[in-house]
């Protein structure tokens, strides 16, 4: 039988409320200019991602490939794979070169630079 952890806790002394008190502060103040970094970083990526699965939809299309025959050819079920090409998912690499490989494609990554502005 597993033994329940025992929670241990204290009143924090003053000089630690002090300091709380400020990195509460600084984290407040830095806060936003975090969330908008936060909200480019994702909006990048994800249309990084959208652009491939936009080109494998395609891909799809013009091989005249069905979810059922995908399906087999990737080992993805249909209903993931409908919500991979219905932008309702975030795909991993592996996924991305799965439904790739299966359409006769080679997913290539490649790391550049960050640009600065």
């Amino acid at each position: 039988m597993k033994k329940k952890a025992k929670r241990v806790s204290r009143p924090l002394t003053p000089t630690e409320k002090a300091r709380l008190k400020r990195n509460q502060k600084l984290v407040e103040q830095d806060l936003p200019e975090l969330m908008a970094l936060g909200r480019k970083f994702k909006a990048r990526q994800q249309s990084t991602v959208q652009a491939i699965v936009d080109e494998l939809q395609e891909a799809k299309e013009q091989a005249g490939v069905s979810l059922a025959e995908l399906e087999g050819r990737t080992g993805i079920n249909r209903t993931a794979l409908s919500r991979f090409f219905n932008r309702n998912s975030n795909p991993t690499v592996l996924t991305l070169n799965k439904v790739a490989t299966a359409l006769g494609r080679r997913l290539v990554v490649s790391l550049e630079k960050e640009r600065t502005s």
